[in-house]
């Protein structure tokens, strides 16, 4: 799966929370191939928001207690955010209560086989999704190199691993 598949996964016009956005980079890259995206970005650390050189609907607050009414969006992504955070159980929880029906939650992850990522119990993570959502599946990488997405890896290329599930 590559950047035209990826965003093709999101419905159009659909209203998008990122749990956890950091500097927002894929978020802005997404804003301006699928401008119809609504995409609404939450961080806990105001420091990172800061950060931010353009605008994508950015709001302060806890990925484990979303502000927000439950069935409110039609999709929520972690991008390398649920590894860091102290309970990632309760996020993927809430993340579930503020999808609509069929709502799509998306989770990417640094790449799987490091040392990091081993040790954060990435099979903790896919257990939590798994017992609330329907249906969950690992997808192909997404390479992020000079914060952009990109079809072809190089050696400098980030790895990103795609985690999909539908409420």
């Amino acid at each position: 799966m590559r950047h035209n598949s990826f965003l093709n996964q999101f419905k159009k016009n659909a209203v998008v929370l990122s749990v956890g956005c950091g500097p927002g980079i894929i978020e802005k890259r997404m804003q301006e191939i699928r401008k119809d995206l609504y995409i609404i970005s939450l961080d806990v650390n105001r420091n990172m928001l800061s950060t931010f050189l353009f605008f994508l609907n950015l709001i302060h607050g806890d990925g484990q207690c979303v502000p927000f009414t439950s069935e409110s969006f039609n999709a929520a992504l972690c991008i390398t955010s649920l590894e860091f955070m102290v309970n990632p159980e309760r996020t993927i929880k809430e993340t579930y209560r503020i999808l609509k029906n069929h709502g799509l939650f998306m989770a990417l992850f640094l790449n799987p086989k490091s040392r990091y990522i081993q040790q954060k119990t990435l099979n903790s993570i896919q257990g939590s999704v798994i017992r609330l959502f329907d249906k969950m599946e690992t997808q192909a990488d997404l390479f992020i190199e000079n914060n952009e997405i990109v079809e072809q890896p190089s050696n400098d290329t980030a790895r990103l691993i795609i985690m999909k599930a539908i409420k």
